[in-house]
């Protein structure tokens, strides 16, 4: 199934061999390692945030050079 699915989904029930684990996805990031690793898995990667000031730098530098 989509991850964006589970994701905007009121409740999740995530079922792996004899395990089963239901609740919202917030609340299955916080208490499930199954759901962890499989919402890892999938995620795309993200980019990591730059620190404030760096990022008004860049944004700068890319409007001067239009």
């Amino acid at each position: 199934h989509r991850l964006s699915s589970a994701r905007r989904a009121a409740r999740v029930l995530v079922m792996y061999g004899t395990r089963t684990e239901e609740g919202t996805p917030d609340e299955l990031l916080t208490r499930s390692a199954l759901f962890r690793e499989l919402t890892g898995r999938w995620a795309p990667p993200q980019a990591p945030e730059a620190p404030p000031g760096q990022a008004d730098q860049a944004d700068q530098a890319v409007r001067s050079s239009r």
